[in-house]
């Protein structure tokens, strides 16, 4: 399975700069839903964020 090789997006909530950790987050999210997961159906993303 190719999202077998995705980390789940996380935040780090000890990073010093929280707006920039924030950013990250959400770049990474964004391109989860937008790349790999384009094809997918709403279980499949539904169920990646609950690994």
């Amino acid at each position: 399975m190719e999202l077998a090789r995705l980390s789940p997006p996380t935040m780090n909530w000890d990073d010093p700069n929280p707006s920039e950790a924030l950013k990250k987050f959400q770049r990474h999210v964004n391109f989860v839903f937008t790349c790999p997961f384009k094809s997918k159906l709403e279980v499949e993303k539904v169920n990646y964020w609950l690994l």
